[in-house]
């Protein structure tokens, strides 16, 4: 049997929750109670208790759940509210109290204005998530729109509720690329630097880090001068990780789906760190930034910067370099897919 998803197992556990619940009320009930002779016979006139649910009833609303009516209607659009016409959606009921795989899991693709519906299946909830090609995903982040979601039926839930009117459909978001310039693309490589501030030149023309594309990176770390010992790793150091572009510069960017570069705003250097009089709550070792660069010779690209200040190899780079000069078109069909929900 599969691993079960974290949001199919949360409804199963708010099921088997109600379930022991309502079982020890029923015990307990069951065991303070006095039998009607003798509160008769003490003369009591104390009202009488309801009966609980018995566990039986529970079971059955338990996997009564699972047998849900599902009616679910949506729409899929892009970043602009545009629709999305011809985009694949998987459809994945949790029809199973048990187990992963569903029995009625469906594929339909949207219509000229970017709806589609189910009106057929059973279930406790219902998994959805779009895809078309050319177009990417957003990973679920708070504060971005979905890609993919669970709508929940069992109980009267008010998603299930919602959007099993046609005029209050699930909106679903891709993302639109757009056309696509040759772009080089450089994953995830990790780069020393020395700690002491000598600067290391880094060009985003090659995974080598060789070419005229050049950002120059300086990392000043007092991690070095630390007891050599476990203790080293709960201290507080001053550290300072500077960037520059000579000609060029940096525009601080946050989000991974931020295609364009802007024409204007760039800084020639960067500086960012932390210091040993912080806070311990406030001080960190690491931090991860994103940018769009720009080049002397008007090329453009971004990068993702993940800095540690207490290693040996304290800058991890992600790049993109836009090999068509002046344009600042970042669109690629390379991304990391560990930050993209496929």
């Amino acid at each position: 049997m599969k691993k079960m998803k974290p949001k199919h197992l949360l409804v199963v556990a708010i099921l088997l929750a109600a379930f022991l619940t309502s079982w020890f009320i029923y015990k307990a009930n069951k065991s303070n109670s006095i039998p009607t002779s003798e509160r008769q016979r003490s003369g009591s006139s104390s009202p009488s208790r309801p009966a609980a649910a018995a566990p039986t009833d529970s079971l059955k609303q338990f996997f009564g759940a699972f047998k849900t009516s599902i009616n679910l209607y949506g729409k899929v659009i892009d970043q602009h509210g545009d629709p999305v016409v011809g985009a694949t959606v998987n459809l994945t009921p949790v029809d199973r109290a048990f187990a992963d795989q569903s029995k009625s899991r469906t594929i339909v693709v949207t219509d000229s204005s970017g709806l589609f519906s189910v009106t057929d299946k059973v279930g406790s909830a219902i998994g959805v998530r779009a895809y078309k090609e050319g177009y990417m995903t957003y990973p679920g982040l708070p504060g971005q729109p979905l890609s993919g979601t669970t709508v929940d039926y069992a109980f009267q839930a008010e998603g299930g509720k919602r959007y099993s009117n046609p005029s209050t459909p699930l909106i679903l978001t891709l993302l639109k690329v757009g056309p696509v310039d040759p772009v080089f693309y450089v994953k995830n490589v990790t780069w020393g630097l020395a700690l002491d501030g000598t600067p290391r030149k880094i060009a985003l023309d090659s995974e080598k880090g060789k070419g005229s594309h050049i950002i120059e990176f300086r990392l000043r770390s007092d991690w070095t001068t630390l007891p050599n010992t476990n203790e080293r790793y709960g201290m507080i150091y001053d550290w300072n990780f500077e960037a520059k572009i000579p000609g060029g510069g940096f525009v601080q960017v946050d989000s991974d789906y931020k295609f364009e570069a802007p024409e204007t705003g760039y800084q020639e250097s960067i500086q960012f760190g932390s210091l040993a009089s912080l806070p311990k709550d406030k001080w960190t070792r690491s931090i991860k930034r994103r940018f769009f660069v720009k080049f002397a010779d008007g090329s453009f690209g971004r990068i993702f910067l993940d800095v540690d200040a207490g290693s040996d190899g304290p800058l991890n780079m992600t790049s993109w370099l836009n090999l068509k000069p002046g344009s600042r078109n970042l669109s690629s069909n390379e991304w990391d897919p560990s930050r993209v929900s496929e």
